[in-house]
């Protein structure tokens, strides 16, 4: 091999490295986002269930059948019944409607250039978490227990393009939503029944 294919090839070796290196960094930073993300929504519930006798789930796997699990970010269970939750930490705009697969996150940078990124329909994946929660229930025989579904996108700078009568927000929202008195007020739910079939379900890990 001659001095100059050497120098070619350790070239397209840093080259290779440094690409490789970026896409960790990138892709370490989007799950400390996550993280993050998960953690600002497990607070504001924790904050709200630990005054009123409630219970929070985080980071949860529940069984759909044939050995498969779903993963499920949060749920808060109160007199008023269950919310479930499905945290994202997409940046940008987020645009989307009821029906279409995937979403899009859209970030503009400060010279103008776009950069897209495509992932699953958050509303249609937390409603099958949902009907995770409501076979569970099903088997218990725990009936009358409204369960409600919304996505929390938690940038700070996030910008909601979705359709807006989908329960999608922000979490100035998410703690605006909580303020109801409906949240607060006595109902028929008996939390610690709930939270244990809930729980028994759960995938050990």
């Amino acid at each position: 091999m001659t001095g100059q294919q050497i120098i070619v090839l350790c070239a397209g070796v840093a080259i290779i490295l440094i690409a490789l290196s970026i896409f960790l960094v990138n892709r370490s930073n989007k799950k400390k986002d996550g993280t993050l993300g998960r953690k600002k929504v497990a607070s504001i519930l924790r904050n709200f269930a630990g005054i009123r006798s409630f219970k929070v789930i985080n980071n949860i796997d529940l069984p759909i059948g044939d050995g498969r699990y779903t993963h499920i970010d949060h749920i808060l269970i109160g007199f008023f019944g269950l919310m479930v939750l499905e945290s994202r930490s997409e940046p940008g705009a987020i645009y989307g409607q009821a029906r279409d697969q995937e979403w899009v996150s859209v970030v503009t940078s400060k010279n103008g250039s776009e950069r897209r990124k495509k992932f699953k329909n958050p509303v249609t994946l937390n409603q099958e978490h949902c009907e995770a929660i409501r076979k569970i229930f099903q088997q218990d025989k725990i009936y009358k227990v409204d369960i409600e579904s919304y996505v929390i996108f938690t940038d700070r700078k996030i910008q909601l393009g979705a359709q807006p009568t989908l329960p999608v927000m922000n979490l100035k929202k998410l703690k605006k939503l909580l303020s109801h008195s409906r949240y607060s007020d006595n109902g028929p739910v008996d939390v610690p029944m709930v939270y244990e079939a809930i729980m028994k379900r759960a995938k050990t890990k």
